[in-house]
């Protein structure tokens, strides 16, 4: 299991990923913590991480299909079956990827294995972000990877955005 050092657990948080993980048979489990915001900034951009994901992913595919375009992951909260972890190369394998949880979940998906993107806001909180610098950095970062590293098209869903 790796979970960030600023996410909070709740009693319940590992036992209901370890019975998902079970159920599921392996793989790799991942869940958004509930994103605790204080900032204006936090306030306005932070939820949208979300609504991001909903708007260009079908979530059901994430478990349905085993092709890693459908896939999302969080690094803040992963539950990785040893057997999946080894078969996907772990990461040293994606050791030169900008956005690590991404790339292990779809080097999982590559060998195989199912993935599961698990509702865990209700046993889990963070803060991820401490200022609008962090939070713009951070979206930037996990947009720019997330599509595919094209300029063009960040700079046009960033206008759309907007």
């Amino acid at each position: 299991m790796f979970v960030d050092a600023d996410v909070r657990l709740e009693p319940a948080a590992i036992r209901q990923s370890l019975a998902a993980g079970c159920a599921q048979g392996g793989g790799l489990v991942t869940g958004f913590p509930y994103q605790v915001t204080k900032t204006w900034m936090e306030k306005l951009v932070v939820p949208m991480m979300v609504f991001t994901i909903i708007s260009h992913l079908p979530i059901f595919m994430i478990r349905r299909s085993s092709h890693p375009m459908f896939v999302a992951a969080t690094g803040a909260f992963l539950l990785i079956h040893r057997s999946s972890y080894k078969a996907a190369g772990g990461h040293a394998a994606i050791q030169a990827d900008l956005v690590d949880d991404m790339s292990l979940a779809k080097a999982v998906k590559r060998a195989g294995h199912p993935v599961m993107l698990a509702d865990v806001h209700d046993v889990t909180n963070t803060r991820m972000y401490q200022d609008g610098t962090e939070v713009w950095n951070g979206y930037k970062k996990n947009m720019y990877e997330g599509m595919g590293r094209k300029d063009v098209l960040l700079l046009g869903t960033m206008l759309m955005y907007t």
